[in-house]
């Protein structure tokens, strides 16, 4: 018993050791990511494999997985079995304090929930605006929130901006620092990774019916987007589509934004109203890994 634990505490140090910029720690036998999603090319690094004989390999490829996944060696490969833990490994927050979990998808980085914050990230207050008349007539950004009901909805939708605010990315920024709301051809380079607009849809909508107006199709939420119905302010301000719909802004202007459908896999388009109210998912400005 003490030469069992004496084995396994030497394990343990070495795994932490001879990782480079990827720490990987043994939990009841299992390996674990526990401080980052990437393990570099060329890595060296302590494994265990299945039948219990402890080894050293040389990672040959960039190894990309959520923070906390387990890692199994199985036919000399390594294979990443995901949704083991919903730990972040890229935490983020907005002026107000607000935190997002983030997810890789192919070479971007995302958010995984709807913006929410109600100032720009230099700290200057977007205005607020319940009134369908205000909403309607603005010309400047606002934000608000489905049916003017924050206590109800803002934590699982966020907030819905018009694209005043979108646009002006020049003098200000609606999403943290060193993140930016999506162009057009980054939407469409995440489309394009998901397999393409048939079945991006399907991929990037939560599963289930906590949110979903059934019947949901399709959705699998297998990118780990997470898209949630909070369906959008009309431009005379009416709210529509909640639970039906969830639509985002590109940041092109003269562009299209997009949305994904309770009863569709595929991803919708439509022309961009600049006093309709959209969520906002931010993007990284880095390419990734």
């Amino acid at each position: 018993m003490k030469k069992t634990s004496i084995f396994y505490v030497i394990i343990i140090f070495c795994l932490f050791q001879i990782q480079n910029n990827a720490q990987i720690v043994e939990i009841g036998g299992k390996l674990k990511v526990s401080e980052t999603d990437t393990i570099n090319s060329g890595t060296t690094m302590l494994i265990k494999e299945l039948d219990g004989t402890v080894a050293e390999t040389l990672i040959p490829v960039f190894i990309t997985s959520d923070l906390g996944d387990t890692l199994h060696l199985g036919n000399n490969n390594w294979d990443i079995i995901p949704g083991i833990s919903k730990a972040n490994p890229h935490p983020i927050s907005d002026y107000d304090n607000n935190e997002y979990t983030t997810v890789a998808i192919g070479n971007q980085r995302w958010m995984q929930q709807n913006l929410r914050t109600t100032k720009f990230n230099d700290g200057t207050p977007i205005p607020h605006l319940t009134s369908s008349v205000d909403w309607a007539a603005t010309t400047s950004a606002a934000y608000c929130y489905a049916h003017n009901d924050s206590t109800t909805y803002a934590a699982v939708y966020g907030a819905l901006y018009n694209f005043y605010g979108v646009a002006d990315t020049a003098s200000h920024n609606v999403c943290p620092v060193g993140w930016h709301v999506p162009t057009t051809a980054e939407w469409n380079t995440l489309f394009t990774t998901l397999g393409g607009t048939g079945v991006a849809g399907g991929k990037m909508k939560e599963e289930g019916l906590d949110h979903w107006i059934s019947p949901n199709t399709g959705a699998t939420n297998s990118s780990k987007f997470t898209g949630v119905p909070g369906g959008y302010r009309y431009f005379n301000g009416n709210f529509v589509n909640l639970g039906y719909s969830s639509d985002f802004y590109s940041s092109t202007v003269g562009g299209t934004n997009y949305f994904l459908y309770f009863s569709w896999t595929s991803i919708g388009s439509v022309s961009t109203v600049a006093n309709n109210g959209h969520a906002i998912r931010c993007v990284w400005d880095q390419t990734y890994p």
